[in-house]
């Protein structure tokens, strides 16, 4: 909220603390003065407990501070740094911030951001709240986004981190968070990044005080207990009510101690004998709300299985558990390795092609693996375990996930070794693992971009849990399971979260598989019956890993995963006639090890505006093309990813899931209130404005799939473009035209559609592998897009195609690259672009289950 400053006030001789405002505080004439009257009502008040306001100000450079008290002492931070605090020092600061939160209440004022650093004890022992009014001074004035949540996360109440309207039910749930961590040491709601402890505001339930601090009073607990109920009605419904509690608990420890003096021994065996009563009331209690869950699973030891550079990843285990086969580009292009998980020996299987040889699968008996490869046309292959001639076992072109190594299809056998089962263009088969037809399985249509993906048989044989993902470029999934016929199919997850790669504990009863539900991608596992229906709610193995594919060994003791690390950055290519570029004549403008997706160039050519991980979240940057001047726009809790800038420059359009799922927004490149344009339980992604400014272009599955759809730049009802799907769009410079990618059959081709909507015409018949259109040149007569090229030619990457009649040149060859394109921009005279790249090593987990 600003920086402080030490001052002496000379008129008065004392010192005062300085704030100094960010900037942007004062940046609207009529929002400075509104806040100015506002900062008066916070300051008109006086209360001991309270950090007075002197006076508001600003310097001759406009820039906004405040003088405030200052006090000798120490923030609560600092002093439960050290631990938990004791008992009786604890009431007294819990009761000190309420009267002054109570005082304030009565005048309507509330804090929204009460946390250790914002409370002072002072040399004399005397609470003192500090920045009063400040967080909420600077909401009501909407010098930060309307929606955006304000106060440190950990802190939040659900509905403030919800971005709901607030009263002063938030300060006692902050104050209470506050309370729970000086009696305990640490905080209820934790997490490794801000979504996941998001989560576990919103989720979880925190872990009772008794057991952490089995001398806490119970009163005080119950007090913490009924503060921290997660719908505000129940709640203390005012800060006076809460504090005559608190109030009462003064005695409490003093009624202890003297217990204790006087029978020191029977005492602690009452208390230890009423702390295990409690303990089994809770375990008792926690049992009946999950009964229906028959195990538990922990990780008592994890260990490193590889440690090569580059990346080992899509584990499959021997049956008997001594084996594990894998994937790794260790050699210098992808290949199937397998290693002894006791000596630490391992080999290469497939050394002999230098083409894709991965996602490898045991075969049930312990004689074969399974793999994907593009060698000779590409296909499933199966290998003997100690090495020796691949075999074919069906003929398949898998060059339009080549070109995106990350989406190559999962393998799984059946139980009894007969049938091979994979997914590719979205659709699920089985094939007799010796060679022969496919069958597909007959599951209902998806009617999305993408469709269904990693198939795994169950443990009996009877049903195939699989992977249903929306779109490309939105990360939200669903797991379901179906009889082998695709009778029957039945959801495992909401599809609120990117949860995939399923895999069956052994006998069954569980499934496995990745989400990031928890803020991070970490491994989850949910009870299901005998249909694979959950039977209670899904639980997380681990926090914080960033897993990439899993495997379980068959008797259910051993996990196997990729720890990943991804990351890319921002290169560029100048557009050349008759000239293809490699990924070595590129050039970097980023150098680091963040995640960077979308990305945009200012209408003037100046500014790439891109979407980054580098604070933690998704957020959107700008930054000069030289790479100086980096500056972050947005700031949410939510992910944020770039879609555009204005025509005039001054605005940019993006896509976020600031309310649950993706909608669109506008915001000022200089700052300010952000404008909603859509709202729908759809995901509606990547807008891009139209060349004179009044619309914008984004793709939706409004209808059941992606397509085209165009909404009022400054909001309206959308209108649909495009009916059969759609994979990307551009706008004409002259804006009458928006040429879209879309599969013809099973291949991609591009098409125009009228921008005020009409019949598509097809511009290309490349039979290409997948591509999208990313801009135009400036005349019209060119459009550059991006794709997996086409037979032969699965690594060009960049394309510019001919408007006049589809023909198309490449202009970035990536078939020796391990590296990953992203979508592509343009400042007319050279090409931005991002490269993804993926490093991670393979660990292995021993899992205790308890029944």
């Amino acid at each position: 909220m600003g920086v402080v400053y030490k001052a002496r006030d000379l008129k008065l001789d004392r010192f005062v603390a300085l704030k100094f405002l960010p900037l942007y505080f004062g940046a609207d004439e009529n929002e400075k003065k509104r806040f100015i009257n506002e900062a008066k009502a916070a300051s008109s008040f006086q209360h001991n407990n309270i950090c007075a306001i002197h006076e508001i100000d600003e310097t001759e450079d406009e820039q906004m501070f405040i003088c405030m008290d200052y006090y000798e002492g120490e923030t609560l931070k600092k002093k439960i740094g050290g631990g938990p605090l004791p008992i009786e020092a604890v009431i007294d600061i819990a009761i000190q911030i309420a009267q002054g939160l109570a005082r304030a209440h009565e005048e309507g004022i509330i804090h929204r951001d009460i946390k250790p650093a914002n409370i002072i004890i002072t040399n004399r022992n005397e609470v003192k709240i500090l920045d009063f009014g400040l967080a909420m001074l600077a909401g009501e004035a909407r010098l930060t986004q309307k929606d955006t949540t304000k106060g440190t996360v950990a802190y939040m109440s659900p509905e403030q981190a919800r971005g709901e309207e607030v009263d002063c039910r938030t300060d006692i749930w902050s104050l209470n968070v506050v309370l729970y961590e000086m009696i305990t040491g640490h905080l209820p709601f934790r997490g490794d990044y801000e979504q996941a402890i998001i989560y576990s505001i919103l989720n979880e339930t925190p872990e009772p005080i008794i057991i952490l601090h089995t001398k806490v009073p119970l009163e005080l607990e119950r007090i913490v207990n009924k503060a921290l109920a997660k719908n505000p009605d129940e709640r203390y419904q005012n800060m006076e009510e809460m504090l005559i509690d608190l109030q009462s608990c003064r005695k409490v420890p003093l009624a202890y101690q003297k217990i204790k003096k006087s029978n020191k021994e029977m005492f602690k065996k009452l208390m230890g004998i009423f702390a295990i009563v409690l303990f089994l009331i809770f375990l008792s209690v926690e049992y009946l709300l999950t009964r229906q869950e028959s195990k538990t699973f922990q990780i008592k030891h994890t260990k490193p299985l590889t440690t090569a550079p580059g990346l080992e990843t899509d584990p499959a285990w021997s049956p008997d558990g001594t084996r594990i086969a894998y994937a790794s580009n260790e050699g210098g292009n992808m290949d199937v390795w397998v290693r002894q998980i006791s000596t630490g020996q391992k080999i290469n299987l497939t050394k002999d092609c230098t083409d894709y040889d991965g996602k490898p699968a045991w075969s049930p008996d312990g004689e074969w693996i399974a793999f994907v490869s593009g060698r000779n046309g590409g296909g499933i292959f199966v290998i003997p375990t100690l090495g020796g001639i691949p075999k074919r076992v069906v003929s398949i072109s898998f060059a339009a996930y080549l070109s995106n190594i990350s989406a190559i299809p999962h393998l799984s056998w059946s139980p009894d070794g007969m049938e091979l089962t994979y997914a590719v263009v979205g659709h699920i088969y089985t094939v007799p693992a010796h060679g022969g037809t496919p069958t597909p399985v007959s599951l209902p249509s998806s009617g999305l971009a993408v469709g269904y993906s990693e198939p795994a048989w169950s443990p009996d044989g009877d049903r195939i849990a699989y992977t249903n993902f929306v779109a490309l470029g939105v990360a939200t999934s669903q797991i379901w399971s179906a009889q082998r016929d695709g009778i029957d199919p039945v959801p495992v997850t909401e599809g609120k979260y990117f949860d995939h790669n399923p895999v069956w504990s052994s006998d069954g009863e569980e499934l496995f598989f990745i989400s990031d539900r928890g803020g991070s991608r970490d491994v989850w596992w949910v009870s299901v019956d005998g249909r694979g229906k959950p039977s209670g709610p899904a639980q997380s193995l681990t926090t914080g890993l960033s897993v990439g594919a899993i495997a379980l060994s068959r008797d259910g003791t051993k996990l196997a995963y990729t720890k990943i690390m991804e990351h890319s950055n921002i290169w560029s290519i100048p557009i050349v006639p008759n000239r293809t570029f490699t990924i070595d004549e590129a050039q970097a403008l980023t150098k680091e090890n963040n995640y960077i997706d979308l990305l945009s160039v200012s209408p003037d050519g100046k500014w790439i505006a891109f979407d980054s991980n580098r604070s933690g979240n998704q957020d959107i940057w700008i930054m000069r093309k030289d790479g100086s001047e980096l500056r972050q726009l947005t700031t949410h809790p939510a992910h944020d990813w770039v879609g555009s800038w204005s025509p005039d420059g001054r605005q940019i359009a993006f896509h976020s899931m600031r309310c649950g799922n993706r909608d669109l927004f506008v915001m000022p490149v200089a700052g300010g209130a952000v404008k909603q344009l859509t709202n729908h339980t759809a995901e509606e992604i990547v807008p891009i404005w139209s060349p004179d400014g009044k619309k914008i272009a984004f793709v939706s599955n409004r209808k059941g799939h992606m397509d085209v759809w165009v909404v009022p730049s400054d909001g309206g009802e959308p209108q649909q473009l495009t009916f059969d799907g759609a994979q990307g769009k551009c706008w004409s410079p002259d804006g009458r035209q928006i040429i879209f990618g879309s599969k013809y059959q099973q291949y991609s081709e591009l098409f125009l559609v009228p921008a005020e909507g009409g019949e598509p015409i097809q511009l290309t018949h490349g039979r290409w592998c997948g591509i999208d259109p990313c801009f135009w040149s400036s005349d019209g007569s060119m459009i550059y897009a991006w794709g997996g090229g086409r037979p032969g030619k699965e690594g060009t990457n960049f394309w510019e195609v001919s408007v006049s009649d589809g023909t198309a040149r490449s202009l970035l060859d990536l078939r020796h690259s391990l590296k990953e394109p992203q979508l592509l921009t343009s400042d007319g005279e050279r090409i931005f672009f991002t490269l993804w790249e993926c490093t991670g090593d393979l660990w292995m987990a021993e899992l205790s289950m308890n029944k």
